[in-house]
C-alpha cells in the first residue's frame, strides 16, 4: 500500500555504512529524499542529529536515552566524509538533549570546519550540548515549540547527583560575601558546619568547567564574520551564566534576544524548509534508542 508523504514512519531504518556499530547512514525513504531535494541547492547537503524520544531498555530496570558521546563523534565524522567533495553548504537538523561537553564541542568544530555555511533547524529542542552544536549555524530556524537551553556545565556530587557548576559557584560566593565581615562568634553552629563542608577543590573544578564552556561557545560564535569578539564573549557568558536552571527553556523569542542579531529566524520565514526538516526528523525521532540517529542526504545527481 502506498503511503502518504505526510505519514510518519518511526521505524524507518538507516542504510548503514558497512558493518559499523553506529547509528549513521544515508536517508533511504525515496519520498523523503524527494522532499529534501526540493529544498536543497546543488552544492548543499542535509544532515540530522536526532535523539529519539523513547529510551532504550538496557537492563531489567534501567532505560537509557540518547546522550552526546564519542560514538556520535564517530557518526558525524563518517557522515561528513561520505558526502561529496563539492558539498559546501549544510542544512543541519538538531534534536538533542545534549550530553558530554567535549563531544558536543568536537562535533561543532568538525561541522564548522567542514562547510562554508550552515543553516540549523531546530524543529523541537536542542538543549545544553545540542545548543552548542546549534551555534554553528549562520542562521538558526525555530518554530513556536522550538527551544534552546543554557550552556551551564553539569557535574556530580559525592552521591552521584547532578548539579550545575554555576549553582555551586553562586552558593560559595554568596556564603563568602555573607561571612566576610562576620566574626566567628556570630556564626551559628549550622553555618560553621556548612563552611567546613565547602570544598575549594570542587569550587575550582566548577570554575574551570564553566570557563571551558564559555571558551567553547565563544570560539564557535567568533568564527562568524557577522559576530565581533566582544559580542561572542557576551553571548557565551550569558548562555552559561544568566539562567536560573539548566532546564530553562529559551523559546524562539528569547533566543532572538540572547543570540547575535539576525542569527535566529522564525519558521514563518522558511516554512517549506522547516516543514521538510520536521518530517525528515520524525522518521527517526519516534524510535526507542540510546543513540542519536545521524542521517544525511544530498541530491541524487550530485552523489559520487
Amino acid at each position: 500500500m502506498d503511503r502518504s508523504v505526510d505519514e510518519i514512519s518511526p521505524k524507518n531504518r538507516l542504510k548503514q555504512q558497512g558493518d559499523l556499530p553506529l547509528s549513521v547512514g544515508r536517508e533511504v525513504d525515496e519520498k523523503v529524499q524527494a522532499m529534501l531535494d526540493q529544498v536543497l541547492e546543488d552544492d548543499e547537503a542535509a544532515l540530522q542529529l536526532t535523539a529519539p524520544y523513547g529510551p532504550e531498555k538496557v537492563s531489567t530496570n534501567r532505560f537509557q536515552g540518547a546522550q552526546l558521546n564519542r560514538l556520535d563523534e564517530r557518526s558525524i565524522d563518517y557522515a561528513i566524509k561520505d558526502l561529496s567533495e563539492d558539498i559546501d553548504d549544510l542544512k543541519l537538523v538538531v534534536n538533542s538533549p545534549g550530553g558530554a561537553v567535549s563531544s558536543a564541542n568536537k562535533i561543532a568544530r568538525a561541522l564548522d570546519n567542514s562547510f562554508r555555511s550552515i543553516e540549523v533547524y531546530v524543529p523541537h529542542f536542542a538543549k545544553s550540548g545540542g545548543t552548542l552544536i546549534s551555534l554553528t549555524g549562520d542562521e538558526i530556524v525555530m518554530g513556536e515549540l522550538s527551544d534552546l537551553g543554557p550552556l551551564d556545565p553539569q557535574t556530580r556530587d559525592n552521591k552521584g547527583e547532578s548539579y550545575s557548576t554555576t549553582d555551586l559557584m553562586d552558593a560559595y560566593n554568596k556564603s563568602l560575601d555573607r561571612w566576610q565581615n562576620t566574626s566567628p562568634s556570630e556564626v551559628s553552629a549550622p553555618e560553621q558546619a556548612l563552611v567546613q563542608d565547602m570544598d575549594l577543590l570542587k569550587y575550582e573544578e566548577a570554575k574551570k568547567l564553566t570557563d571551558t564552556m564559555i571558551h567553547y561557545a565563544q570560539n564557535i560564535l567568533s568564527q562568524k564574520e557577522s559576530v565581533s569578539e566582544q559580542e561572542a564573549t557576551r553571548t557565551a557568558r550569558s548562555l552559561v551564566g544568566s539562567y536560573p536552571i539548566h532546564g530553562y527553556t529559551l523559546t524562539r523569542d528569547e533566543a532572538v534576544e540572547a543570540l547575535p542579531e539576525g542569527m535566529v529566524i522564525s519558521e514563518s520565514d522558511k516554512p517549506e524548509e522547516m516543514n521538510v526538516m520536521r518530517k525528515w526528523m520524525d522518521q527517526y525521532a519516534f524510535d526507542n534508542s540510546s543513540s542519536h540517529a545521524v542521517v544525511y542526504h544530498e541530491k541524487e545527481d550530485d552523489q559520487s
